[in-house]
C-alpha cells in the first residue's frame, strides 16, 4: 500500500499525469536517473489531499475524481488536543495544545465580560482558569468563528445553533487551527505588554480598555488568519 500525501502548494497538473502513468499504464520513468517503476497487481494507492480554499487542489486533481473518496470532516466528538511529532528515532511523540486551551478561555472570558475592571475583584487571568474538554473548547471556537464571519458560515435564514447546523457549514480543521494559532499569538503579545499587563490598562487607558481590546483582536483575526490568495499561473514583469 502506497501512501501519497499531496502539499497544498504542489503542481496539481503534473500530478495528474503522474497518477495516469502509475495507476492507468503501470510505468512510471525517471528520465534522468533511468529508473523505472513497475506497479504491482496487488499495489494499492491512498492518496490524501489537504484542505484548500474552495477545494482548489481537489479541483484541480481531476484524475482523483474518478476514484473512490472519502471526505473527512472535523466533528466535536472527534476534535482533539493533542499534537503530534515525528521522533529523532522515528516515534511518534505526542503533547498536549495549550495554546487551544488558552485562546477558548480568552473567548469564554470575553464572553462573560471577564476582563472588565471591578472595583474589589481580582483581575481576570486566564492561564489560571481550568482546562476545558476537548468538546467545549470546539464548541467555544467554532461559535465565535460563525459568529465572526457570517457571510461565510451562519445560515442566510438567521439566528443557527451550532448543533442544528449542518456538518458542511462547520469551518474545517486547518481553518481552526488557524485561527487558534493566529489569536493565541495576539493573546500572549498584548496580554503580555508593558502598558496591558496586570493594572495597567486601567490606568493607562481606562477600566474598560482591555475588554474592548480583546474584542478588537478577536473581531479581527477571522479575516487576517483565514487569508487565502488564488494561484497565479502567468504574471507581468514590470521593469
Amino acid at each position: 500500500m502506497h501512501h501519497i500525501d499531496i502539499g497544498p502548494s504542489d503542481h496539481q497538473y503534473e500530478l495528474n499525469a503522474l497518477f495516469f502513468q502509475v495507476m492507468i499504464v503501470g510505468t512510471l520513468v525517471d528520465h534522468r536517473s533511468g529508473l523505472i517503476f513497475h506497479r504491482k497487481r496487488s499495489d494499492g494507492f491512498l492518496i490524501e489531499i489537504p484542505n484548500s480554499f474552495s477545494d482548489r487542489v481537489a479541483h484541480s486533481l481531476f484524475f482523483c475524481q474518478f476514484l473512490p473518496t472519502v471526505r473527512l470532516e472535523i466533528t466535536r466528538d472527534r476534535f482533539r488536543l493533542e499534537t503530534f511529532s515525528v521522533e529523532a528515532d522515528g516515534s511518534i511523540g505526542v503533547s498536549t495544545c495549550h495554546r487551544t486551551q488558552l485562546v477558548s478561555k480568552h473567548l469564554k472570558g470575553l464572553r462573560e465580560n471577564k476582563f472588565l475592571f471591578k472595583v474589589g475583584e481580582p483581575l481576570f487571568d486566564p492561564s489560571k482558569e481550568p482546562d476545558f474538554a476537548p468538546e467545549v473548547c470546539f464548541d467555544i471556537i467554532v461559535e465565535e468563528m460563525t459568529n465572526g464571519s457570517p457571510d461565510i458560515y451562519r445560515e442566510s435564514s438567521g439566528e443557527t445553533r451550532i448543533e442544528d447546523r449542518e456538518m458542511s457549514a462547520c469551518p474545517s480543521f486547518v481553518l481552526i487551527k488557524n485561527f487558534v494559532r493566529f489569536l493565541h499569538e495576539q493573546f500572549t503579545q498584548v496580554m503580555n505588554h508593558e502598558l496591558i499587563r496586570g493594572n495597567q490598562a486601567k490606568e493607562n487607558f481606562g477600566p474598560d480598555f482591555k475588554q474592548f481590546l480583546i474584542f478588537f483582536i478577536v473581531k479581527t483575526s477571522f479575516s487576517f488568519s483565514t487569508r487565502s490568495i488564488a494561484p497565479i499561473k502567468t504574471c507581468d514583469i514590470i521593469e
